[in-house]
Order: C-alpha cells, then sequence, then structure tokens
C-alpha cells in the first residue's frame, strides 16, 4: 500500500507517464499492467484509517481484471496526473465503491482513453464512471485550457447501482471532452443520473468542443430497466 500527502493511501501506484517524463529526461516505465488484483473492505476517515483511500492509481499502466468491493467512501480506479496517450481500462469489477472508476484532470489533458466491458456497482451517493475537470470556472477566467480529453471510447459496460446504493450516477463527464459512448447499460438511481453532463459546459461553451462535449457516437446504449434515460442534457433522450 502506497501513503499519500494528506493521509490517504493507494493499495497499487504506477505513478509515471512517458510522454512527461521524456521532456524532464526523467525515468519512466513503459507497458505496466494492473491485472487481476483485488482490494476489498477498507474503511476511511476514522482513527487509525485513511483519509481517502484509492484502490489502483495509474497514469501510465493498463488495467485488465482488476476487483475492488465494499469501498463505499472509496475509489476503484484513479488518475489525477500527466497528460497522457493510449489508456486502456477493461473487464474489470467494482462493487460497493464510492467512485468505481474516476479522473480528477484539472490540470492535463489525455488523448486515447479506451474503458470497455467493464461490471461498475457504485455505492450510495457515487459514480460509476466520472471524468471531471472542473469545467465550471470556465467563466470566471481560471479554467486550465489544458484540461481536455479527445478519443474517449466508452463502449460495453455494465454500470448499475450496489445491492444498497439508492442514490448513484452512471456516467458523469464534466469538461472539454470528444467521445463515443457505445452499447453500455448505464443505470443510475434516486436523484443521480444515468448520465450526467456539467451545465456550465453546455451552455457557456455552446456545446462546441475543445470549448465542450462533443458527441462522435451515441448507440446502442440501454437502462437496465428498459426505460428512458435520466440525464442533464435533452440530446441523450
Amino acid at each position: 500500500m502506497t501513503a499519500w500527502n494528506g493521509g490517504g493511501a493507494s493499495g497499487i501506484t504506477i505513478d509515471s507517464d512517458g510522454e512527461y517524463s521524456r521532456s524532464l529526461s526523467y525515468p519512466y516505465i513503459q507497458g505496466a499492467v494492473i491485472r487481476d488484483n483485488l482490494a476489498e473492505n477498507v474503511a476511511v476517515g476514522g482513527p487509525g484509517q485513511p483519509a481517502f483511500f484509492n484502490a489502483y492509481t495509474a497514469s501510465s499502466a493498463i488495467l485488465l481484471h482488476n476487483r475492488a468491493e465494499n469501498l463505499p467512501n472509496a475509489t476503484g480506479i484513479y488518475r489525477d496526473t500527466w497528460n497522457g496517450t493510449n489508456v486502456l481500462i477493461e473487464g474489470n469489477v467494482m462493487d460497493n465503491v464510492k467512485y468505481c472508476i474516476r479522473f480528477v484532470m484539472l490540470h492535463y489533458h489525455l488523448n486515447g482513453v479506451i474503458i470497455k466491458n467493464n461490471v461498475l456497482r457504485p455505492a450510495e451517493h457515487g459514480f460509476g464512471i466520472a471524468y471531471f475537470t472542473d469545467a465550471s470556472k470556465f467563466n470566471l477566467g481560471k479554467y486550465d485550457t489544458n484540461a481536455f480529453i479527445t478519443n474517449l471510447v466508452i463502449a460495453g459496460n455494465v454500470v448499475y447501482p450496489s445491492a444498497s446504493a439508492k442514490d448513484t450516477t452512471a456516467l458523469s463527464i464534466d469538461g472539454h471532452a470528444s467521445v463515443s459512448i457505445v452499447n453500455n447499460v448505464l443505470q443510475g438511481s434516486g436523484s443521480g443520473a444515468d448520465l450526467l453532463v456539467n451545465y456550465s459546459i453546455r451552455t457557456s461553451a455552446g456545446g462546441l468542443y475543445p470549448r465542450g462535449l462533443k458527441l462522435n457516437s451515441w448507440s446502442g446504449n440501454v437502462r437496465l430497466d428498459g426505460g428512458e434515460f435520466v440525464t442533464t442534457n435533452r440530446i441523450f433522450r
């Protein structure tokens, strides 16, 4: 387990990016794979517990067939640093996890991210897939224009609430993004959404990439119960 500043921890961390490290002549890791691991039953925030917990933290690795279970206040797969390309997150299973897959990319950009064939069951008030760049700061002149993602593919995932969760969001995209969303089961619950798109990006920027969301493809997506999508953007109805 890796300790983080602020009292947090990560189960497995590979924190190196080839593009950034090459530019600084640092040693870097290429071709790393995090595969077939299990993280479970980690409590956070109490005496003797980490302030936060990320099961798998990677800025360069491929993540395949990992599991995370009973992390109701923690994160399964997490990334928040370095520009990068060709990210693959495939075949992972997360159950009762607050943030199953979470990107918090406030100052960095990515290209070619594939998130496919994962089974994600967020915990109460949790998210299946969340990509966050703090886009609400765009109108305030404080938004980092390096924070965007191109060629994001979300395909073949099954996202629905964990057994005890009553309020969840399946997919959230906050930021300047070009994305294809195909053949997924996306179901939130309660006041959450099946698809949440940041309001300020859609309105202030007119939905035009790179100042908003560019939807390359939306097809074959369904709710688990066969109902109408609950979303913040009418284009997806």
